[in-house]
């Protein structure tokens, strides 16, 4: 945990390590980049008011590096700090002040995602499983299309991984949300939002013009043959 606020500090890694977790905690965003280099993590809770580099800085530059799991404490509850705090690579975001029992119940939800095994697809001898047009190496999180790395991070493959499994069907976004996140996250737009607008943004303008298309509820599809995502959610 990264929090300059050392009394927050001491309760949240008292907690978790009540909840059977080995928490570390460091107080600065320079500390905490110093002890990725010498130990891996399974998740990073990050304040976002760090002083000198903040919590989006430093967000940026751990996904830069590391594949693990982050949640931003945050003070703000205006949608575009959590809309950016997720453009910067985190996974997840709790509202101070918070409960400790809901802090928890996020990092067991988002260790739970992480930990997840996605539904499988057509295999090759390789290790490579063929999706239309798409070729994917699950336990690497790499998605291709048409020859072209997609380089999606771990929430956007599991998004597009749940398209990709539903071909020229229209999903609800409460099954999209279950489905990446987690039934507690069924409701949660703000999360389909931000990635359905990366997604686009990494895949658009795709081979041959084709795009992403985004009409306005909440679903999703992907055709088998070509790179279409749809949301009807109203993109930032």
């Amino acid at each position: 945990m990264i929090d300059d606020d050392v009394r927050m500090l001491r309760l949240v890694t008292q907690q978790l390590e009540a909840s059977g977790h080995s928490p570390t905690g460091v107080a600065d965003g320079l500390t905490a980049l110093q002890a990725l280099e010498a130990d891996d993590f399974e998740l990073i809770i990050i304040d976002v008011g760090l002083p000198g580099m903040d919590g989006f800085q430093v967000t940026e530059r751990i996904r830069s590096r590391s594949d693990a799991p982050i949640i931003i404490l945050t003070g703000h509850t205006e949608t575009t700090t959590k809309l950016r705090g997720f453009r910067m690579g985190a996974d997840d975001y709790v509202v101070k002040p918070f409960n400790s029992d809901e802090l928890e119940a996020r990092v067991r939800a988002v260790m739970r995602r992480t930990r997840a095994t996605a539904p499988r697809g057509s295999e090759t001898a390789g290790g490579h499983q063929i999706v239309g047009d798409f070729e994917v190496i699950e336990a690497q999180h790499l998605i291709g299309f048409r020859g072209e790395d997609v380089k999606p991070t771990r929430m956007e493959f599991k998004l597009l991984w749940q398209l990709l499994l539903a071909p020229n069907v229209v999903l609800p976004h409460t099954e999209l949300l279950a489905a990446a996140w987690g039934p507690e996250y069924a409701n949660d737009l703000g999360y389909l939002r931000v990635y359905i607008r990366r997604l686009r943004e990494k895949i658009e303008p795709a081979p041959c013009g084709q795009r992403l298309s985004a009409p306005c509820k909440a679903w999703g599809t992907c055709s088998q043959r070509r790179a279409k995502l749809a949301a009807q959610i109203p993109l930032p």
